[in-house]
């Protein structure tokens, strides 16, 4: 009896041997309805916190362009202030 080889160097025959797997991992097991409801609330439950991360990201984008049209605006102020030579 010869101990059978494991990991690398077993050739290309290692990975193309038939292996016969059962039906049941093979065929997918029908829904059942609780199954749906939790995909569904799940999908729901996504869908708000996207909404949510969403409308956070627009109010930060809000805030920078407001922040930017008052530094805009100083930058103006300074330069009239600034006397010309």
């Amino acid at each position: 009896m010869t101990a059978q080889k494991r990991g690398l160097g077993r050739g290309l025959e290692a990975l193309l041997v038939d292996v016969s797997s059962p039906v049941s991992s093979i065929v997918p097991r029908a829904k059942t309805q609780s199954s749906d409801d939790d995909a569904i609330i799940s999908a729901v439950a996504l869908m708000k916190a996207i909404q949510k991360e969403n409308a956070n990201l627009i109010k930060e984008v809000e805030a920078l362009k407001e922040m930017l049209e008052d530094f805009e605006a100083l930058v103006q102020h300074l330069n009239i202030e600034k006397p010309t030579r």
